[in-house]
Order: C-alpha cells, then sequence, then structure tokens
C-alpha cells in the first residue's frame, strides 16, 4: 500500500520501503497524487522545485525518476503490487491500481458511501473504512507549497467525510463513538458550523444536552467576537431542538424526536495496546458485517485459532470500530472455555446477557430453553454486537444466539467450532502467527521505533525465537519495557540458551506465561491425542506427515487420523495440506517438555518400586533362617 494519508511511504506486510531522499519522495508523491495520468515534467519541477531553487530541475527529475523505477521494481520483487512510472508525450505517470494508493482508496470509499442509499449502517460502514485509512497529517514529512496545498485539501475532505460518518452514526442512534473524533477535528476547525452542529447533536445523543449547550454559546460568543455574527441556521436548529426536548436522538429519517431506546448494554473492553497488522482478518469482518445487511438470520462468526496468537485481541479491535453498526448496544462476555475453573454454562450466560439487557434478575428464567426463548425475545428487532470470547465448544454458544436478523454474533475459540459452520452456518476466520513485518511493527510499537532499528538484527531474532506468536513477543517486551538497561540481543540470548517457555513469563502472573496458555489447549484433548501430540514434540522438525505420526505412536494411519484431526481442532497443530501437519516451535517444545515431564514421572515411580521390593523386614530375614 502507497501511503500518502500521514508520513508518505510504501510498506510491505507493515514493513516500509525505503523510498530515497526528501526530494525524490516528493516527486513519487506527486505521480502518486495523479496516479495514471500524466504529469509534465514542467509541472513536476514547479511542484518539486516552486521556489526555484534548482537551475538544472529537469535533470534532477530524470534522476529521481530512474532511481524510483529501481525501487518500484524490487519492491515488485519482493512482493508489492505492480507499479511502474512511464514515460509519456511530454511527461510521467505513476501506471498503478488506485486502490494500492491510501488516498485514492479514500476518495472511492467516501464516494461510495455519500451516495450508497441502503441506508445509515451501510454509509457509517463504509465512511469508517475510509476514515480508518489516516494515520495523521497527509504528506507530514513532505515540504514545500504544492504539499501544503494538497494538505489542506485533503484535511477539508477528511473533515467532510467525517462529519458525514457522525451523521450516518447519529442516525442510527450511536453517539458515543463519534465524540472524541469531532471533538479533535473541531479544535483544529473551530468556525466550522456542519461540524460544530455533528458535535452538538452527538453530545446529546448521549445524554449531555448541557455539554452540547455550552458548546454553542462558547460558539457564539467566538462567531460575535472575532467574525461579527450570529451562528447559521443549522446551530440554531439544533440549539432550539435541545431546548424545546431535552436529550433526542437523530431518526433514520433525519428528523430530531425524544429519545426512547431502552437499556443499551456498551460492554466490549478496552482494545489490546499496540494492535498490529490483521489488516486482511479485518476486511474480512467488514465484509461479513456487510453482508448481513441481507442476511435472513443472524450472522455467526468464530474466529478460531491457538493459544496466544490474538484472537480476542483481533475480535475487541473489530467491536470498537464497528460499535456504530449496532446502535442497540454491544454484549460481551467470556465463557471461560479453557481456563482454570470449568467453563460457563449456557444457563449462566443467559443470565448475565438477559440482566446485561435490563432484565431484572427475579424474571430471568432458570430453566435453558426459556431463558433462550426470552433473550431472543429481548434481541428481536434490534441490532446488537454479541462478543463471545474464549468458547469451548458450539453446544456452549448455540443457546447464546439470537434470533433476530439485525444481530451479529463474534465467537473466539481455540476449538475448531465446526458444528456452528455445519449446523449454524458460522463464518469460519482460523487466525495464524504474525507475519516477519507484522512482527517487526508490533516490536516497533511495544519497545519503541529507536530501540528497534538500533537492534534490528536482534529484533528479528527475538521474533523469530517467539515464534511469532503475539503473546510470546508481548511477553518477551514486558521484561525489556520494564528493565530499559537489557539490550534485545541480550532477551535473545536467555530465549536461546534457556528453556524459551520458562522464559516466557511474567513472576506472579501464571495467564500471562505462554506454557499456561498451551497446558489449557493440552488439557482439552483425550489421553491418546495428548500421548500422539507428546511423541511430535520428540520428532525432529515442525512439519510433519501423517505418515510420520503413525509410525512414532505405532499405530495404523487409519488409528492415527481421528487423533491428529482431535489435535488440530484444537489448534494444537494445524493440517496446512491434506495429511501434512505442522505447528509453531513454541508448540514442538511445549510438547517435548510435556513428554520428558511424563518420562521424569515414570522414572520416579519405578525408583519407588524398586525401593520398595529392596525393603525386607529383619525378623523376616532371621525366621527364614
Amino acid at each position: 500500500m502507497f501511503r500518502l494519508l500521514g508520513p508518505s511511504g510504501l510498506h510491505l506486510a507493515d514493513s516500509a520501503v525505503d523510498l530515497g531522499s526528501t526530494k525524490q519522495r516528493l516527486v513519487l508523491a506527486v505521480l502518486l497524487a495523479e496516479a495514471g495520468r500524466t504529469v509534465t515534467v514542467a509541472n513536476l519541477t514547479e511542484r518539486v522545485w516552486a521556489d526555484g531553487a534548482l537551475l538544472d530541475a529537469r535533470n534532477a527529475v530524470y534522476t529521481y525518476v530512474s532511481r524510483l523505477r529501481r525501487v518500484l521494481e524490487r519492491a515488485a520483487v519482493a512482493g508489492a503490487e505492480r507499479a511502474l512510472v512511464v514515460r509519456r508525450p511530454g511527461g510521467y505517470a505513476l501506471d498503478v491500481d488506485p486502490d494500492l494508493v491510501d488516498v485514492h482508496r479514500f476518495r472511492r470509499l467516501v464516494a461510495t458511501g455519500m451516495r450508497d442509499t441502503s441506508g445509515p449502517a451501510a454509509r457509517a460502514m463504509v465512511l469508517r473504512e475510509a476514515l480508518d485509512l489516516w494515520r495523521g497529517t497527509p504528506l507530514i514529512d513532505l515540504r514545500g507549497e504544492w504539499a501544503a496545498r494538497t494538505r489542506a485539501a485533503w484535511c477539508q475532505q477528511h473533515l467532510e467525510a467525517t462529519v458525514a460518518w457522525a451523521d450516518a452514526e447519529l442516525r442510527l442512534g450511536v453517539g458515543a463513538p463519534v465524540v472524541g473524533p469531532l471533538v479533535e477535528l473541531v479544535a483544529q476547525h473551530p468556525f466550522d458550523e456542519p461540524l460544530l452542529a455533528a458535535l452538538m447533536r452527538a453530545l446529546r445523543s448521549t445524554g449531555r444536552s448541557g455539554k452540547a449547550l455550552d458548546l454553542y454559546a462558547q460558539i457564539r460568543r467566538r462567531l460575535l467576537g472575532e467574525l461579527g455574527t450570529e451562528p447559521g441556521g443549522e446551530l440554531q436548529a439544533v440549539h432550539l431542538s435541545i431546548l424545546r426536548a431535552g436529550p433526542v436522538t437523530t431518526s433514520a429519517t433525519g428528523t430530531d424526536h425524544p429519545s426512547t431506546a431502552g437499556t443499551r448494554p456498551a460492554q466490549i473492553p478496552p482494545a489490546v495496546a499496540a494492535f498490529t497488522g490483521r489488516s486482511e482478518s479485518l476486511d474480512q469482518l467488514n465484509a461479513v458485517a456487510l453482508a448481513a445487511r441481507e442476511a435472513a438470520a443472524c450472522t455467526v462468526v468464530a474466529v478460531v485459532g491457538t493459544a496466544g496468537v490474538g484472537k480476542t485481541a483481533l475480535a475487541v479491535q473489530w467491536a470498537h470500530r464497528a460499535a456504530g453498526r449496532f446502535p442497540d448496544g454491544q454484549l460481551h462476555l467470556n465463557l471461560r472455555g479453557y481456563a482454570a475453573g470449568p467453563p460457563t454454562r449456557a444457563i449462566d450466560a443467559l443470565g448475565e446477557l438477559l440482566r446485561s439487557l435490563g432484565v431484572p434478575s427475579t424474571q430471568v428464567p432458570v430453566d435453558l430453553a426459556e431463558a433462550t426463548a426470552r433473550y431472543r425475545s429481548v434481541l428481536a428487532g434490534r441490532r446488537v454486537l454479541v462478543l463471545l470470547d474464549n468458547a469451548r465448544s458450539a453446544d456452549q454458544v448455540r443457546p447464546l444466539l439470537p434470533g433476530s436478523a439485525g444481530c451479529l454474533v463474534l465467537v473466539t475459540s481455540r476449538d475448531r467450532l465446526g458444528g456452528l459452520v455445519a449446523r449454524d452456518g458460522a463464518h469460519h476466520l482460523t487466525l495464524d502467527v504474525l507475519t516477519s513485518g507484522e512482527a517487526q511493527v508490533l516490536l516497533e510499537r511495544l519497545l519503541g521505533h529507536d530501540r528497534v532499528r538500533a537492534e534490528a538484527g536482534a529484533a528479528a531474532e527475538l521474533a523469530e525465537a517467539c515464534a511469532y506468536l503475539p503473546l510470546a513477543m508481548r511477553v518477551a517486551a514486558a521484561d525489556l519495557i520494564c528493565r530499559p538497561t537489557l539490550g534485545i540481543a541480550d532477551r535473545v540470548a536467555q530465549l536461546r540458551d534457556g528453556n524459551r517457555l520458562a522464559v516466557l513469563s511474567q513472576h506472579g502472573d501464571r495467564e500471562t506465561a505462554v506454557s499456561e496458555a498451551f497446558d489449557l489447549s493440552y488439557r482439552s484433548v483425550s489421553a491418546e491425542a495428548r500421548r500422539l501430540f507428546r511423541l511430535l514434540g520428540r520428532a525432529p522438525g515442525t512439519d510433519f506427515a501423517a505418515a510420520v505420526a503413525a509410525s512414532l505412536s505405532a499405530a495404523t494411519p487409519a488409528e492415527v487420523a481421528p487423533l491428529l484431526d482431535e489435535l488440530a481442532a484444537a489448534h494444537l497443530i494445524n493440517e496446512h495440506v491434506p495429511d501434512r501437519f505442522t505447528f509453531h516451535e513454541l508448540l514442538r517444545q511445549y510438547a517435548n517438555d510435556r513428554a520428558e515431564s511424563v518420562q521424569r514421572r515414570r522414572r520416579r515411580r519405578r525408583a519407588l518400586r524398586v525401593r520398595g521390593r529392596q525393603t525386607v523386614d529383619p525378623t523376616q530375614v532371621h525366621a527364614g533362617r
């Protein structure tokens, strides 16, 4: 993706490509801004050297274009989509898919959202996707008149898109997610009346009519004092509606009316710090949510994967972004499917959900079927997001599925949850470990850009030693954060020289230990599957065929097949092609550690039996003589 909405650059798997000097990046930015269109050499030199500081600007353009061609060719080899600087009569053009340039993708999405007539939910979703492309002030790292003019124009487009998005969310009755972004923009554009009106509506919709009225008073004083004018018609209309009706929401038709919403839970937990990557998975979730508008039943999405891979982090991140699409509330429940204690019973989960939806405790049914019926009745006709975290099985989840077509259920689990796919039509999203590029970005966000770049090689080794598993990387980084004098290379040496799983833990916090996370998955499978898993840990390498597993366990392929499937269903191994499996290095070491632990216990038991046979009563010895 070519990025202009923030620092300019080209990123492959979240890893930046070196685009050369500032002027060379400015040449590329001009060509990107006009993607597919010819930019004359004169126009290009004027935009890059507006002050005329360079006498031989044309030759400089030729040099920069030649260098950019080589950079883009290398990037294409490394996995980037094709982008070519082509010679046209009188100038140059960048031959690239506009959707690979963030500003063009932003404009396309905004245009789509503005003309979408299917309702505010679709508009809000598309506009939110557009706004997510912004990473700060556009072209912030580039100087010059063209960059300044372009920056101002794009910032105005961003402002208008934000107001349109806020309007769509408010028409859905959702105000909380839009207040923060609007406040930030008001600080930058204190006289933009559509923006100020949107903020007043958002404050009113969240029950802060007093603050909305205070804001209007401030706006009026500022306009009169600095411009000598009264607020415009839109601001006055919002002000008058608040005075007349008190707290209101904006209906789907755009008319103001007193709020009649009942209990509207907002239970999504805080998003994880330094969330990184997963853009493809987020896009898949967005696509499912968009298709859910046409669904005739509740939409279910199962996010599955191995322990510590970041399923909950992804689900929570997306839930925060998508909250505006579910104006009747967002529910969250930890089903404790993989925890120290027993999983949450469905009847207990329904009790929590019903109470969160405003049903008094005395009216919550104690019978599972009755509680499920009451839960579905409460949600009928409502648009609610239900995040069910850490599920154990499809049977645990099924009673918690709403009957309303407007609801979406997002389930996370270490189990494959094939039953939800087969019987309930759930969408299936399997999460894998991070790519090397994503892992580097995560470390930079956790430890700081300068610290990681200063030990770039060690940082890459640290990610590899952690098998690119997000939980392991966060645990490894935590020690570096708490001990700033410890070098990344020192941390790598600790992992290489000792037992990595023992090192990847935090004193006094068992839940963050990587081995503890693996334990819960290991204990969930049968004794036969655990034995096979241990045997696989003693074998060299992390990739093996089904025939190898059969040989290790002295079983036939038919006998070992259901055990391999059981391990794969629990995401202790992955079947990447038919009859061929893999698991990452930390899981392989965990399996080996379990095998050694079992052997130690067996040796101790044998030793105890031998000592028992050797201990003889002396009186019996004399009696035998």
